[in-house]
């Protein structure tokens, strides 16, 4: 895995300073149960990805968890919005986990980090992975068991409409909706001009359309040289 450069770190004060918003976007008082045996805690490590790298593991990500490439770059750059936000562009993955992906005793028993901020009493606890193939896939699997409506906002271009249906399936419980719908909105955009899936994600329907459009061409070609064909054999 390529090393992201130290000036796309963030320090501690910015990491701190984001952890904390974490903790206002997913800090529900609903979403928190307690455990009932200390959890495998594990240090908050960043593991960092930027730009194409980060666009990269986006897609392999989805054929991991789907078999299947995105489908669609407006997807992919839409959908990376939510990633873009929710990890500081790529700078505030910690252990491998994307989207922060948060977790009680009953939804994981693996280890887990937690925030240093409490939230309602206690920390958030967030999945650990080893992998950024694990903590991608994980995500993208979890989009669409749960949150699909968002996905479907992405490939139409819409990250302000995708922001609100995650809120509505409580991916986001709390914070500002408007400034995260802004930002979502910002890295949507800053990604299509990137271009950063310029030449990646064509979905199978597109890829049988382009065949079934070439094919097309190939036999209106074919059609007319042989009225040409008839018509010089007439003149």
């Amino acid at each position: 895995m390529p090393r992201t450069p130290a000036a796309y770190l963030l320090n501690e004060a910015e990491m701190e300073q984001h952890l904390e918003q974490v903790g206002e976007w997913h800090g529900g008082s609903e979403l928190v149960e307690p455990f009932s045996a200390v959890p495998e805690l594990v240090p908050r490590t960043a593991t960092p990805l930027v730009g194409l790298d980060l666009a990269r593991m986006f897609e392999n990500g989805h054929e991991l968890a789907r078999g299947r490439p995105i489908g669609s770059k407006t997807l992919a750059e839409t959908a990376l919005a939510i990633i873009g936000v929710e990890n500081a562009n790529g700078r505030a993955i910690i252990q491998h986990n994307w989207g922060n992906y948060s977790c009680t005793p009953s939804t994981w028993s693996g280890p887990m980090w937690q925030t240093p901020t409490p939230q309602q009493g206690q920390p958030l606890y967030f999945r650990a992975y080893q992998t950024h193939e694990g903590g991608c896939s994980a995500w993208w699997r979890l989009m669409y068991r749960s949150h699909r409506r968002a996905l479907v906002m992405a490939a139409k271009g819409r990250p302000d409409l995708m922001v609100d249906a995650l809120y509505d399936s409580h991916y986001v419980v709390g914070g500002s909706q408007s400034g995260y719908r802004r930002n979502a909105c910002l890295f949507a955009n800053q990604y299509r001009r990137e271009r950063l899936f310029r030449f990646r994600g064509l979905s199978h329907v597109g890829a049988a359309d382009m065949v079934g459009a070439g094919t097309l061409a190939a036999s209106l070609l074919f059609v007319g040289g042989l009225h040409v064909k008839r018509w010089l054999e007439f003149r």
